[in-house]
């Protein structure tokens, strides 16, 4: 969910994208996958990149002051 969580940016999903690919992109860590997955509500990481011109929120927890 991205209650307490900041997007950073939104990713529109292509042709033969990869979640970890996607996170290595804007995380800078493959496997920091499961963020985006939890920011977009994905059980199975192939759920969210079956589908072509999907948005998926890139998110990170919401520093606390």
């Amino acid at each position: 969910p991205l209650e307490g969580t900041t997007t950073l940016v939104e990713h529109v999903v292509a042709a033969g994208d990869r979640l970890d690919q996607v996170a290595a992109r804007y995380l800078g860590d493959p496997l920091q996958y499961w963020r985006v997955a939890d920011a977009n509500d994905g059980m199975r990481p192939e759920e969210l990149t079956d589908e072509v011109g999907r948005r998926l929120a890139i998110a990170l927890p919401r520093l606390q002051a």
